[in-house]
């Protein structure tokens, strides 16, 4: 199943690289990533994301939280770790 990940930091990338092809698009909320590709994969900014795939959110727990909280708004599919 496709998946997006939420941001372009070290943990996404190490889980982008776990992935391979399953990763279909980045979500980022700087603007300076937002309409490129990082890893042949185009990046998107929240309210323009792909509302059909999970958006895996690569951070710790309580900070993976707070993330899929303030992207409610956009009505994305947020996976947050459990630790």
């Amino acid at each position: 199943m496709p998946v997006g990940i939420f941001g372009t930091s070290i943990s996404a990338t190490w889980l982008a690289a776990a992935l391979g092809k399953k990763v279909s698009f980045f979500v980022d909320e700087d603007s300076n990533r937002i309409g490129r590709s990082y890893m042949s994969c185009p990046v998107y900014a929240p309210k323009d994301a792909p509302k059909d795939f999970a958006l895996l959110i690569p951070l710790r727990t309580d900070i993976a939280n707070a993330v899929a909280q303030r992207l409610t708004q956009f009505k994305l599919q947020c996976i947050i770790p459990i630790l």
